[in-house]
């Protein structure tokens, strides 16, 4: 039998075969793999890990606007209208999966091979290879959530994950999708292992720091509805020195820190595209539910006449993780876990930072019923445009918590051209066609 590629079997479809043919036209990459640390490194350094978050991603949540029709077949248009294929032909490169698919042969060639490098110290290596764990991990959970149901501890053992690709070798066999539960327990032993091993300071924002790892664990727990676990990460992860930004210092005229020195940002990971990036225009359903003096609302946005839009991204955004995001982990596995006044002084420590004044009204809530609808409120206005929030309307509709969503026609500001109803099979995209084509018993989701 002739063998192939396990890559080539599933992947082919996600490669720039030019920057990877000396790997794909070897019998064995192991033999040729770099034997010195800096060559590791410099993957990791690479666009295709450091702009590596898929911002079609972004069409397919309440967040925004885009300008397209319903005659569009474009990847972009088919996020925007929940079309089950975001990529209907077989012969381009399918987006989010293409891209995502492409780190994870690199972090798994870096995984392979770094421990046979020549220099350095075993420490270093093994950081090296905890970081590539760690990224590998990451691209598995956002394929995740955009090509598998969401999580359900009933079904999660039977429901299609993603097909497992652990490393660049050779083999005969077509790998087939792994379940839910399988899937999801792949990125936790990655992340268990790397947060052991990985330093607590990087070399800069878009390397990957034990802190990292854990927040990462949390964000997958909390997906899960772990919240003991999300909870334990989510404080295992603010160890870190971090800083909540007062944005009404901003207010008065003072410029926004750069990503490089925002002291909010745990780890910065930019967009695969800069072009879409200055034309993300916010919902106005997401415009509406901000208070006139949430200075989230008032700093970052600007009115073009027409629409708001964020003028931070006009570069490739920053798609990473903030200590935001952990305090609000934090407090919504508090409430979950009935204990809600510490989830709401949480909450109260951010908006202080937050809300015109300094001084905003203390919210408190009579049960968790009432306060997970103040936190969801609150992740969804502090986490706006920073990549968590199609995680969030997936795992929210499976506990019931999405209502109905709808798509507006760009310029006409109340037209629906499209509908996300609770509990849709949309929230779930189609395996793209190509990879289909390349692997024709791969489990449909349709």
């Amino acid at each position: 039998m002739k063998k192939h590629w396990t890559i080539l079997l599933l992947l082919l479809v996600a490669l720039d075969l030019t920057g990877c043919r000396k790997f794909l036209n070897e019998p064995s990459n192991q033999n040729n793999a770099p034997k010195n640390l800096k060559a590791y490194e410099d993957i990791l350094n690479s666009a295709d890990i450091s702009q590596s978050f898929p911002h079609h991603m972004m069409y397919l949540t309440d967040e925004l606007q885009a300008n397209v029709t319903d005659l569009d077949n474009s990847p972009t248009a088919n996020a925007y209208f929940w079309r089950s294929q975001l990529n209907r032909d077989t012969d381009s490169i399918p987006v989010i999966w293409g891209l995502l698919y492409r780190g994870i042969y690199k972090t798994n060639f870096i995984i392979s091979n770094v421990m046979n490098s020549e220099d350095g110290t075993e420490v270093k290596k093994l950081e090296i290879r905890a970081e590539a764990l760690t990224l590998r991990a990451i691209f598995y959970f956002d394929l995740l959530t955009v090509y598998a149901k969401a999580y359900n501890i009933t079904s999660a053992v039977t429901d299609p994950g993603l097909p497992l690709v652990t490393d660049t070798a050779e083999t005969d066999i077509m790998p087939q999708r792994s379940s839910v539960k399988e899937t999801l327990e792949a990125m936790i032993a990655d992340l268990m292992l790397a947060q052991t091993q990985l330093p607590a300071i990087a070399n800069s924002r878009t390397r990957i720091n034990k802190y990292v790892a854990m927040g990462m664990l949390a964000r997958i727990y909390l997906y899960m509805h772990d919240y003991t676990q999300a909870e334990l990460f989510a404080e295992k992860a603010l160890v870190a020195p971090h800083t909540l930004v007062n944005y009404n210092e901003y207010f008065v005229g003072k410029p926004i820190p750069a990503y490089a020195l925002d002291p909010q940002i745990l780890w910065h990971r930019e967009a695969e595209h800069v072009a879409d990036m200055g034309t993300f225009y916010y919902d106005d359903g997401l415009i509406s539910t901000f208070k006139l003096n949430d200075l989230r609302y008032r700093v970052f946005t600007v009115h073009d006449g027409y629409y708001h839009y964020s003028p931070l991204y006009t570069g490739y955004g920053t798609f990473g993780m903030t200590f935001p995001e952990l305090y609000l982990i934090k407090a919504e596995s508090l409430a979950n876990n009935n204990k809600v006044n510490e989830a709401m002084a949480i909450i109260n420590e951010l908006r202080f930072n937050r809300i015109l004044g300094n001084l905003p009204p203390l919210l408190s809530a009579k049960n968790k019923s009432i306060a997970l609808t103040l936190i969801h409120n609150e992740r969804r206005w502090e986490l706006a445009f920073k990549g968590t929030r199609w995680m969030d309307m997936k795992r929210l509709d499976a506990l019931g918590y999405m209502s109905e969503v709808n798509h507006i026609k760009f310029f006409s500001f109340t037209t629906i051209v499209a509908t996300l109803l609770p509990k849709s099979p949309n929230y779930t995209r189609e395996i793209p066609a190509r990879v289909l084509l390349l692997n024709p018993q791969m489990t449909k989701n349709f």
